[in-house]
């Protein structure tokens, strides 16, 4: 393993976390521009500070430096994924509770919307106005073209590191606006790596 193959994976999960250019990321981490642009470029080894980068790029750990993903960043359908923290994830039965009955409530603010699915939002995303805790009620048979504007969810897959992740981001076609992140860059939507799995028809948030 090579210093060159750990900071491709550096470079990578910088830039799927929202980070289009190093710089970005070390203004917004307080990190010094020289000795990350090392770490990146592959001049300099980065073991050292590599839980700090999985952190706040957030990735798995194991991925960055081996380019194996630890078991417990595993998704349950046996896809892999080098998030630590999915955005969002499937709300499964009894895994949470709300005071009203979400099928109720989903007939009444979407009501073309025939087989929802719910999930849970698990960052915020302010430019959406979306915390994390949030539930997402959500058309899993979008249209092939939905509204410009839409928020839908998004599946990113990596061929060459073998890594997955569904995001929330709005659709201005040909561009995904939005992310975890206050100074997210709007993603071109790449169809070889990128496909919307779904359309955020409502919202809910529970203050309890």
């Amino acid at each position: 393993m090579t210093d060159l193959d750990q900071a491709e994976r550096l470079r990578l999960a910088r830039k799927r976390a929202g980070f289009r250019e190093a710089s970005d990321a070390t203004e917004r981490f307080g990190w010094k521009y020289p000795t990350y642009a090392a770490h990146e470029n592959g001049s300099r080894g980065f073991k050292s500070r590599a839980a700090e980068y999985a952190r706040a790029f957030k990735v798995d750990l194991s991925w960055l430096l081996t380019g194996q993903v630890a078991p417990a960043a595993r998704e349950t359908d046996g896809r892999v994924t080098g998030m630590t923290e999915p955005e969002v994830q499937a709300l499964r039965p009894g895994q949470k509770h709300y005071p009203i009955n979400l099928d109720h409530a989903t007939r009444i603010l979407a009501p073309e919307s025939s087989r929802p699915a719910f999930f849970l939002l698990s960052r915020d995303i302010p430019e959406m106005s979306l915390r994390s805790g949030d539930l997402l009620v959500c058309d899993l048979h979008p249209p092939p073209e939905p509204d410009p504007g839409s928020i839908v969810l998004v599946q990113i897959v990596d061929e060459a590191t073998g890594t997955a992740e569904t995001v929330v981001r709005r659709l201005y076609p040909p561009y995904l606006a939005g992310g975890p992140t206050q100074d997210a860059r709007p993603l071109r939507f790449d169809p070889a790596s990128m496909s919307i799995t779904g359309q955020v028809v409502a919202s809910f948030r529970y203050y309890g």
